[in-house]
């Protein structure tokens, strides 16, 4: 599966996600996936573990900023769920709500961006990656509407997409293992937890020495075998 001169074996990226991930140090593993994603760049300002969904599934919740200074809300999700899109709409909705203040939408607005990986399978659709923006478009010309100038002062936006959620699914199942680009990197890190030697997308070079099944303790390896054979039983129930 890998070209490696030297196997060794990662831990997964969900599992890591809520543990090692958390970690400032770590930041920057989160930041390459995130600006291969985005494909511009965004720095993490602050990672926090989040039980608003069911916790079996690994979920946290990011303070970035983009090269503007803007403030957004990051949601990375892992999750086998049939009702993941509801999942999706509640829980973006309700850090949109949470972290704004009501009384001065101006001054707390976020943008809330949530990514779901490995959450669903399309009845139609053979790609991997798919992205859900919200814009509004005149339906005769198709043209994209944008903010006036008294919205525009108000919230210092052109497009209303640049202030609504914006959502990813990423369906790691249909990845068939040829890579184009750096995020497909990083997709097939997300499924086979390995890094070939080429790869040299954002963040994988620190994944290489940070998520190594060998740093865990016994007792941490033990749980994480655990429940990788659960992952495998429930993808198999799905």
């Amino acid at each position: 599966m890998s070209n490696n001169k030297e196997e060794q074996k990662l831990i997964s990226f969900d599992y890591a996600l809520t543990r090692s991930l958390c970690n400032e140090a770590n930041y920057d593993i989160l930041e390459g996936f995130l600006n291969e994603l985005f494909d511009y760049s965004v720095k993490v300002k602050n990672v926090v573990k989040n039980g608003r969904v069911k916790e079996k599934y690994n979920r946290v919740e990011m303070l970035v900023e983009n090269k503007k200074g803007d403030p957004i809300m990051v949601e990375l999700y892992f999750s086998a769920e049939v009702d993941c899109l509801l999942q999706m709409l509640y829980s973006s909705n309700q850090i949109l709500v949470e972290y704004a203040d009501v009384k001065s939408w101006t001054c707390t607005l976020r943008k809330v961006i949530s990514i779901y990986i490995d959450c669903l399978n399309w009845q139609e659709g053979s790609d991997y990656v798919y992205r859900n923006s919200m814009t509004f478009s005149d339906i005769h010309s198709k043209e994209e509407v944008e903010l006036d100038a008294l919205q525009w002062c108000r919230y210092k936006k052109k497009k209303p997409t640049e202030i609504c959620p914006e959502y990813y699914i990423l369906q790691i199942k249909n990845f068939d293992d040829v890579v184009e680009d750096k995020l497909d990197e990083w997709v097939y890190f997300f499924k086979h937890n390995n890094i070939k030697d080429e790869f040299t997308a954002k963040g994988l070079d620190k994944v290489r020495k940070v998520l190594l099944y060998e740093n865990l303790t016994p007792e941490e390896q033990a749980e994480y075998d655990h429940l990788q054979e659960i992952r495998l039983y429930e993808n198999d129930e799905v």
